[in-house]
């Protein structure tokens, strides 16, 4: 949940559900609706999100469905399911992998990078987001 204010976004929320805020890391910072519908008096909103580090080499993009309840103030976020996720990091390791699932895949490390190109001394990948660039 993309929030700026704490309180605001527990008001957000059915009571008990306060471990869904995140922190600041990983922060989410997109998220595009991918499908809705009702599930008996409950409406579901699917959504595909973005998140990373601030400074780590880190991106999850997830897929979670968003469980909603009417009160006499709005809507609420009832629950929250992760349906599906994607990370591209470099958090332990001298190269770059995506998980999916229980799949890992090494995409690359940072000898594969031309010297040429490298920075002086040490240096590591930060994260960034790219919207034209398709992480699945």
């Amino acid at each position: 949940m993309i929030y700026k204010n704490y309180d605001y976004a527990l008001s957000l929320l059915v009571q008990g559900l306060s471990s869904l805020i995140m922190g600041l890391n990983p922060r989410q910072i997109s998220y595009k609706i991918i499908d809705s519908g009702t599930m008996g008096d409950k409406l579901h909103i699917d959504t595909r999100e973005q998140w990373v580090y601030t400074a780590d080499p880190y991106s999850l993009t997830r897929d979670a469905r968003y469980v909603i309840i009417g009160d006499r103030y709005g809507y609420k976020i009832e629950s929250i399911k992760i349906l599906d996720n994607s990370t591209v990091s470099q958090m332990d390791s001298d190269f770059v992998e995506r998980k999916k699932g229980s799949t890992t895949e090494r995409l690359f490390s940072m000898d594969d990078i031309p010297q040429a190109k490298r920075l002086k001394g040490e240096g590591r990948i930060a994260s960034s987001y790219a919207s034209d660039v398709d992480l699945e």
